[in-house]
């Protein structure tokens, strides 16, 4: 049965060429250029922006998320001071109109 896979013909030498082909092809990548290659021959140019929907997504969602969040709490330090502000006036109001009648 050995002296079988030998000959030229034989079925399994062709799927043993076969399976030699697709391990090459699903061997890790050597580096980055590699990948780009195997990547733009495979699959052409829009597989370098198969996955650009979702990170664009991702991207608008933070900055909507970022631009509220950041709007809500200016909102709240500024009613903070103003509150603070309206108090400490009134207090200053109270102290200055009573030490004019004094005077």
């Amino acid at each position: 049965s050995n002296d079988d896979k030998k000959e030229p013909g034989n079925s399994s030498n062709i799927k043993d060429r076969e399976n030699d082909k697709n391990d090459d092809e699903n061997q890790p990548y050597k580096g980055t250029v590699d990948c780009i290659l195997r990547l733009y021959q495979r699959n052409g140019i829009s597989a370098m922006y198969k996955g650009m929907n979702a990170k664009l997504l991702q991207t608008v969602l933070t900055a909507a998320f970022t631009f509220l969040t950041y709007e809500q709490i200016l909102s709240a330090v500024q009613k903070s001071a103003n509150v603070a502000l309206f108090q400490s006036m009134s207090s200053l109001k109270r102290r200055t109109g009573s030490s004019q009648r004094k005077f």
